[in-house]
């Protein structure tokens, strides 16, 4: 094997390092290639030839060298069974290395039973414009059982691609046999082939999501993106949902990480991904509310699902990230698979399913009945919740003493929801006598408890701000609980920071400071901040299209008295002058967009106009 071979293999394989890569971009390529072949003539030379002995080592290390380069530039990145990071198809271009098809030859000799190696060459063959060998070569690999081979095949058959005739039987059949050896990549052929069924063949939607789904639980890209696209085909799939597997898809398609194929292939991702920490039967740490990816758990525990309908775990966590992608109202699917993770024993799933009867499904009886199951099954917020329900006489009567003695219970295991609720009855006086201080202590707890819980750490800047002359800390505290709460992505807080500094209330008036407080409200995407941008912008807009207007209007009166007009404003003048109606109105048209950043494409429309025979009397 040639030296710059091996070089080039210890490139390929050194410049990997950020140093190295560091160097190569200094230096260029061709020159470390050349280092490094120098550098393995000294050292062959150094070693000497010790006996013949070594000269079959030394042939079997080349021919090791060879398979590895061929695999390094060949391999499908999609290909079940190799042994790189794979190239890509649009990166894969044969044709600028020229050793490449010369290794892909020598390996397949060193190698003649390794079907893979045989499919690679043959798609080197392809890019080379050898048509004939090429597939010879990949259909004796699909014979010898490499799936990837036959799924190649059965694209071939599918696109016409490469001399073959279209052939949706053929293709079908092909793509049904990789399918069946566990090939992700022939299922997306089989998910997208349902406009094409062969005769006798059943390739409804449906059906083509199920190979989509199983595609896409493989981590296939391909797999994901086009669930995502016909997942927007019924009208009862949540948007959420199908823009989560596209999302899904752009994470592994982003080139600059290697494609994990089987990355989703372990039902303990769901699991991972959308437990709960205050679930009594998790079996992980748990993903507090502030953590929770709704996007990709919706995307992988919907997969799961679907594959295994029977798993109440994966029944939790999608309806888990649907409700929190939807909002407290989620949708009629989470809803449903939200409940039958709660008829199947899913603790969590009870606790949530009770809330939602109370305060959103209205049906106190069915509240009552599953918050009682939740506190026996161990979940601790689930007594904060039937406080919350002897406060407001939520399918029980009210009664405040039964309220603060479960509120109570749960503050001293320091359930965040029951400070929440002992913070509500002290701060409004529900069946107490008010008191500020005690409710804001049961506040603050929360926010020891849990500092990412905004809502609470703004409504406590508001508290300590409510007198008419606060005090200098509290004031200080307000601040900074405003400051805390916008860096961890409240637009409110940072919006109320604005108003503080605009008006100068409790604070030194600053309208710089009160402008940036905007700006990061506005891209925190706080109504209120994005209404008075919106508006800004129109109103900068309008005054900038009349002073151009303005300008322009005193430009044409004195090109017109020089009759220095331009030709934009000589047709609007000719057009406007003519006895045909239609030629008034272009000529209308073309005179309100002069001086405006509309002109030059109004001026085309007109022209194009007048260009056809019906607007000849215009020219």
């Amino acid at each position: 094997m040639a030296v710059r071979d091996i070089a080039l293999f210890h490139w390929q394989n050194w410049h990997q390092h950020p140093i190295m890569h560091k160097v190569t971009s200094i230096v260029g390529r061709r020159y470390l290639i050349l280092i490094t072949g120098i550098t393995l003539v000294v050292s062959a030379c150094e070693r000497g030839v010790e006996n013949p002995s070594t000269t079959t080592a030394d042939s079997g290390r080349a021919q090791q060298s060879e398979i590895e380069l061929c695999n390094l530039g060949s391999e499908h990145v999609f290909d079940l069974t190799k042994t790189t990071r794979g190239v890509q198809p649009v990166d894969f271009k044969p044709r600028r290395d020229k050793d490449l098809l010369n290794n892909c030859e020598m390996a397949v000799q060193a190698s003649p039973d390794d079907p893979k190696l045989r499919y690679q060459l043959g798609r080197v063959l392809l890019k080379h414009g050898d048509t004939e060998r090429g597939y010879a070569l990949i259909r004796e690999a699909a014979d010898e059982g490499h799936s990837f081979a036959v799924c190649t095949i059965a694209s071939a058959y599918f696109d016409g691609a490469d001399g073959h005739t279209v052939d949706y039987e053929q293709a079908h059949e092909w793509a049904k046999r990789g399918y069946e050896m566990g090939d992700p990549s022939c299922a997306v052929l089989l998910g997208v082939a349902y406009k094409h069924p062969p005769k006798g063949v059943d390739l409804s939607l449906r059906t083509a999501l199920s190979y989509l789904r199983e595609a896409a639980a493989a981590g296939h890209p391909f797999g994901m993106v086009r669930l995502g696209e016909f997942l927007g085909r019924f009208n009862d799939t949540p948007e959420h949902f199908r823009t989560a597997w596209l999302e899904e898809a752009r994470r592994y398609t982003d080139g600059k990480k290697p494609i994990n194929l089987t990355a989703l292939l372990d039902p303990g991702a769901c699991i991972s991904l959308s437990e709960h920490p205050d679930d009594p039967n998790k079996t992980t740490a748990g993903v507090p509310d502030h953590e929770f990816d709704a996007f990709r758990a919706s995307a992988i525990c919907g997969n799961l699902l679907w594959i295994d309908p029977t798993n109440t775990g994966a029944r939790y966590g999608f309806s888990r990230a649907q409700f929190d992608i939807a909002g407290d109202n989620g949708s009629n699917e989470a809803w449903d698979d939200m409940k039958r993770a709660a008829a199947e024993g899913h603790q969590h799933a009870k606790y949530r399913v009770a809330a939602i009867y109370a305060f959103a499904a209205n049906d106190p009886t069915a509240a009552v009945k599953m918050v009682k199951e939740a506190i026996e099954g161990g979940v601790k917020p689930a007594t904060a919740l039937l406080g919350e329900f002897y406060v407001d006489g939520i399918g029980v009567e009210k009664s405040t003493e039964e309220a603060l003695r479960l509120l109570e219970r749960a503050a001293e295991e320091d359930v965040e929801r029951a400070h929440v609720e002992l913070a509500r009855i002290y701060n409004l006086g529900l069946g107490v006598e008010a008191d500020l201080a005690r409710g804001l202590g049961h506040m603050r707890r929360v926010i020891e408890i849990n500092p990412h819980n905004t809502n609470i750490a703004v409504q406590i800047g508001q508290l300590l701000l409510m007198n008419e002359v606060p005090k200098p800390n509290d004031i200080e505290e307000a601040i900074h609980l405003f400051e805390s709460s916008s860096a961890s992505g409240s637009g409110e807080a940072a919006f109320l920071l604005y108003e503080l500094y605009l008006e100068g209330r409790h604070v030194e008036k600053d309208q710089e400071t009160a402008e940036y407080w905007l700006g990061v409200a506005h891209e925190l995407r706080h109504k209120e901040a994005w209404e008075i941008y919106n508006d800004r912008r129109y109103k900068a807009r309008q005054k900038e299209e009349m002073r151009r207007r303005q300008a322009w209007a005193q430009g044409y009166a004195e090109r017109a008295r020089t009759n220095t007009l331009t030709y934009a404003e000589q047709l609007a003048r000719k057009l406007q002058d003519s006895h045909y109606g239609g030629c008034n109105v272009l000529g209308g048209q073309l005179q309100a967009s002069l001086g405006t950043s509309r002109e030059d494409a109004v001026l085309a429309r007109v022209q194009k106009s007048i260009s056809k025979p019906s607007f000849r009397m215009c020219r």
